[in-house]
């Protein structure tokens, strides 16, 4: 039988911080308490958003500033969240959050770079 050994022997230059960075998850905590946790969308989840949206919402650049915050939070108060498969489930999401939490997770990731916004996937929508 085989072994298989996979090292990483990459230099940890700058391009890898950048996608560990971006990879992480960030956390914010509202004034009740309840904690959100969210990161950058990957490519995929990208995809699957504007899937979910349809044409017509894939081009609102209001609708997926929201549509990708949300679909970007990954825990609430610790518990882990599924991504939503249908605009039903990514409503019910939003209204989970609540709108409190939305507009502090928009808060927060303004303060990111822009290799890492949540949101860049509505920039991209409207090219």
């Amino acid at each position: 039988m085989a072994t298989v050994t996979i090292e990483d022997a990459a230099p940890e230059g700058p391009a890898r911080q950048v996608v560990k960075k971006t990879l992480a998850e960030r956390m914010v905590t509202l004034p009740d308490g309840r904690t959100m946790h969210y990161r950058q969308l990957r490519t995929l989840e990208r995809m699957d958003l504007n899937a979910l949206a349809g044409p017509q919402n894939a081009v609102n650049l209001a609708w997926m500033a929201d549509a990708s915050l949300a679909f970007s939070v990954t825990r609430i108060d610790g518990e882990a969240v599924a991504k939503p498969t249908s605009i039903m489930q990514l409503r019910a999401l939003i209204q989970r959050i609540g709108d409190d939490a939305m507009e502090a997770l928009a808060a927060d990731a303004m303060t990111m770079d822009d290799a890492e916004k949540p949101g860049e996937v509505a920039a991209r929508a409207g090219e």
